[in-house]
């Protein structure tokens, strides 16, 4: 079963908001000047409850120590996946160097179709961006065929994949929405991710403008309800399991 988390820039008041939502899964979007206190984050997210995975920076001056802190980081919160965008993986590599137990997980952004097998047979491993799949690689296709898509991808390179990040979006509907706002696509996703096995974690990677308490609770009791239709009311998922999960074979 998989781990539903929310993600957010890893702030005191952030973690407080989240736990207050009931998640016990976060994804910690990362930057190089919060990193230089590396320690004190590391004492807050430690006296929370949670489960993390790490997102690199995606802006500031990112440097070798950078890539140390990071490091740093992971090991004291026992986290061993970071997501990192392709137009950053040469400055993130160091981390593979320090730590090679640390997975790279390579996030889409604009990946040409054509070239998304290739992109996918290329990376060790990858962070699915639902929504860049379907608005920048699929062109906003219909429903039908990013369904198509996603379940032949999932079948011939699920193993690859240490993170999916989801949201509501669609093609008719701004970027970024709660996952509540296409329950029909976040559905799928779900049952795609139950049926195959997969084990890593669902990121509800919506808006900063979204992330109130109230929408991240709606996120999350939308989450449980579909575990409860399914019957995995007791299974791990929002309330337990490892922070580092491995994908099965779809």
């Amino acid at each position: 079963m998989f781990s539903f988390a929310t993600k957010f820039s890893p702030e005191a008041a952030n973690f407080e908001k989240a736990i207050f939502s009931g998640y016990q899964h976060a994804e910690l979007h990362l930057t190089p000047t919060r990193l230089m206190s590396w320690r004190s984050l590391s004492k807050i997210a430690r006296s929370y409850d949670m489960n993390y995975v790490l997102h690199f920076p995606t802006s500031g001056k990112v440097s070798q120590q950078t890539c140390e802190e990071i490091v740093a980081l992971a090991q004291d919160i026992d986290c061993h996946t970071v997501t990192v965008h392709e137009c950053d993986l040469d400055v993130a590599l160091p981390i593979r160097k320090i730590d090679p137990g640390i997975q790279l997980a390579v996030e889409n952004q604009r990946v040409r179709f054509d070239d998304l097998d290739s992109w996918l047979t290329a990376n060790e491993g990858v962070t699915l961006n639902i929504e860049y799949l379907w608005e920048n690689t699929l062109e906003s296709c219909e429903f039908h065929e990013l369904k198509s898509v996603l379940t032949r991808l999932f079948h011939n390179y699920g193993t690859k994949i240490r993170k999916v990040h989801l949201s509501g979006y669609r093609p008719e509907t701004p970027a970024k929405h709660p996952l509540s706002a296409s329950k029909e696509v976040t559905e799928f996703v779900f049952d795609l991710l139950l049926n195959g096995g997969y084990q890593g974690f669902v990121v509800g990677e919506i808006d900063v403008d979204f992330q109130t308490s109230e929408m991240l609770t709606q996120d999350l009791e939308f989450f449980r309800s579909w575990k409860n239709q399914k019957g995995l009311c007791n299974l791990s998922g929002d309330f337990a399991g490892s922070s580092n999960p491995i994908p099965e074979t779809f």
